[in-house]
């Protein structure tokens, strides 16, 4: 008998029970603290026949209930004498399929504790397990009892996937090396590296404790996803537990209102399928619940949204189908039969009209699309080669077009770091776009709140008002008024002109000269490093130049370290919209088959 056919007996016994009121652990069906025979044989008979199930698989289903609710009824009391709580223990294996542990632990043990219990059963090493209970990933140094464990609590304990026994790096060391190498890049907020972007490739801004929250979880999202495409469940699980961690401390309602958070909650509990862990079902229920939500707020109602963004919704229905199938597979566990059905057939509809024929999938290919790109393609045009190639190619230009844009914000950006000015770049950039300054559209946002039409108003009405403003605004640079300084100009000029030029050395260098009529100093760059060279604070631009260089140096290996395990998701955004489906097809098969007997 397969584990979803037995777990589907244990379903229907269960219900069939509580409908009836039967409570296995009392007179008549147990005496003096043990199992009536007779009783649970005569019972087998009677239930067998309500709900349809052979006798034996019936008799079967009743031992093991009875003998797990017997079980619990000892732990208690174990417990109440003791302390000593009992933990069930699930543990998928791929070779072995999934094992049960009961293990015996004092909750104001810590986490650490119980992990080396479960390695010392299994014979592994300690740090190759990962403990999670009740959605969260449990932190190896706080007791169990402060992390919401309780007696008779049921725990799903991951061994790591990784083969290499001789590998010295744990899971959580790696989940620790990749936020290490997240911080070098947040640090440096004027990077290119790091950037939030919506559907349509558009960068969005947000506060910086919103971004660094954001940016955080997409990064082990996105290390998360490389796992789930190897198949590496169980250290994709932690990823995206850990990223979903993040996600809560952040309170921006845009992360509500955008596709990542649904996405996130749709790997957990896919992940928590292809484990086998119906001890999560809770935390499944929740989650699917949460990206339902997150889809109707980010596609809309019948997908219009989308339809909008991106010209078609085709491809998000592949996301749509996965969510279905597991609603469905979630009312089955949960005994809900005939919602079960209806909504498996609601999946495998979605599923059947989402295929694609692979003939013209190669055929795409061969002139020169990826295959990624011919599938959306495809699925948004209703297997037409023609309308494939069209969205192909009108949704590269869309893409690439949000993409220069999200660079002109970006250089905004950092000049309204330099101003200390916060407003939206992208106001800015569009009033700049209409032939005022920069520095005029940024305090003339300021002023206005961030209204576009009042800014215009104030700055062709006001420009004078707004330049006095500004220029009480720009300090100018103590390292850019040495290093003019150090050219020769005096300070009272090189100050000046820094300010009126917001800054910018090369413009205030060419002013400085302009106003002394001077040629450009052909031993210029000598003079730089010749200032460069003192020791001291105030003329060390070639330290500082070092130092940036360097600095420059642990961002790039940082970023290609990230970069190494995401390069097929960096060049294919839409890569989680093109789900094969083969597995999905698999579980329907597996659980429509359950339903029918």
């Amino acid at each position: 008998m397969t584990e979803i056919n037995h777990e589907n007996i244990l379903i229907q016994v269960r219900d069939a029970l509580n409908r009836n009121s039967i409570k296995l652990w009392v007179e008549p069906y147990c005496v003096g603290g043990e199992s009536n025979e007779n009783e649970c044989i005569n019972l087998a008979q009677i239930l067998c026949q309500q709900i349809r199930v052979k006798y034996e698989y019936c008799l079967i289903a009743i031992n093991e209930l009875q003998n797990t609710a017997l079980d619990n009824l000892k732990s208690i009391d174990e417990f109440n004498q003791t302390g000593l709580a009992t933990l069930k223990i699930r543990v998928p294996c791929k070779q072995s399929g999934t094992k049960l542990l009961n293990v015996k632990v004092k909750l104001i043990e810590n986490a650490k504790d119980l992990q080396r219990i479960i390695a010392e059963k299994l014979e592994i090493r300690q740090e190759k397990i990962k403990i999670i209970a009740s959605g969260k990933v449990l932190d190896m140094n706080k007791s169990l009892a402060e992390q919401g464990v309780k007696n008779n609590k049921q725990i799903m304990a991951l061994v790591d996937d990784d083969d290499d026994s001789g590998s010295a790096e744990d899971p959580y060391a790696r989940i620790k090396k990749i936020r290490s190498e997240a911080e070098i890049l947040l640090k440096n907020k004027n990077s290119n590296f790091l950037n939030i972007e919506n559907q349509s490739g558009e960068l969005i801004h947000l506060p910086e404790n919103e971004r660094r929250a954001i940016i955080m979880s997409l990064l082990l999202y996105e290390k998360g996803r490389v796992q789930l495409k190897n198949e590496k469940f169980s250290d994709a699980l932690i990823l995206f537990l850990e990223a979903d961690e993040e996600l809560k401390t952040c309170e921006s309602t845009l992360v509500q209102s955008v596709d990542n958070v649904a996405l996130l909650n749709l790997d957990i509990v896919w992940c928590y399928l292809n484990l086998k862990s119906i001890t999560q079902l809770p935390d499944a229920d929740y989650r699917l619940k949460i990206c339902e939500d997150n889809f109707k707020r980010s596609y809309g109602e019948n997908f219009s949204r989308v339809k909008n963004v991106k010209g078609s919704s085709e491809n998000e229905k592949t996301l749509i189908a996965r969510l279905h199938l597991m609603q469905g597979v979630l009312l089955f566990h949960q005994n809900r039969r005939e919602e079960a059905k209806a909504m498996m057939e609601v999946a495998e509809r979605e599923i059947e009209e989402l295929k694609v024929d692979e003939t013209s999938v190669t055929m795409l290919v061969e002139m020169g699309y990826s295959r990624i790109e011919a599938i959306n393609g495809l699925r948004s045009s209703f297997n037409s080669i023609d309308g494939a190639v069209s969205f192909i190619l009108d949704r590269r230009q869309k893409i690439s077009n949000a993409r220069n844009q999200g660079k002109k914000e970006k250089n905004i950006s950092t000049f309204l770091n330099t101003l200390g000015i916060s407003v939206n770049p992208r106001s800015v950039l569009t009033l700049s776009e209409m032939g005022f300054s920069k520095e005029l559209c940024a305090i003339a946002l300021q002023k206005s709140n961030g209204d576009l039409s009042d800014a215009i108003s104030l700055i062709q009405h006001n420009q004078e008002a707004l330049k006095a403003e500004l220029s009480t605004i720009i300090k100018p640079n103590q390292d850019l008024i040495l290093k003019l300084m150090n050219l020769g100009f005096e300070k009272v000029n090189v100050e000046n002109f820094l300010k009126i030029n917001f800054n910018d050395f090369q413009k205030a260098l060419d002013a400085l000269l302009e106003m002394k009529n001077l040629e450009f100093p052909a031993q210029f760059m000598d003079q730089i490093e010749a200032s460069s060279s003192s020791n001291g604070p105030a003329t060390s631009l070639k330290a500082t130049l070092e130092k940036a260089k360097q600095k420059s140096v642990e961002e790039k290996e940082a970023f290609d370290d990230l970069r190494n395990d995401l390069n097929h998701l960096l060049d294919n955004d839409d890569e989680y919209l093109t789900l094969t489906l083969e597995k999905e097809q698999m579980f329907l098969n597996q659980y429509k088959n359950a339903l029918r007997n």
